[in-house]
């Protein structure tokens, strides 16, 4: 379901014109399991905002080049 919905939106901005997917989550340890799915999808880390939500909660940045 979640390959779907990511997949989904991609094509939703690509349609719209737009050339990178941006999606972002949270830099906790329990949230690695996201940033693992996001990776595996084609999507690279491009900015890590540390403390963003909390002190040690990093807020981290994946995109996507649209083809």
């Amino acid at each position: 379901m979640g390959t779907a919905l990511l997949q989904y939106s991609a094509s939703l901005v690509k349609q719209r014109g737009g050339r990178i997917a941006v999606v972002e989550t949270s830099g906790r340890p329990s949230y690695e399991s996201s940033r693992l799915f996001y990776l595996a999808r084609g999507y690279l880390e491009k900015a890590r905002l540390r403390d963003f939500y909390a002190p040690e909660d990093d807020k981290v940045i994946y995109t996507k080049e649209l083809e």
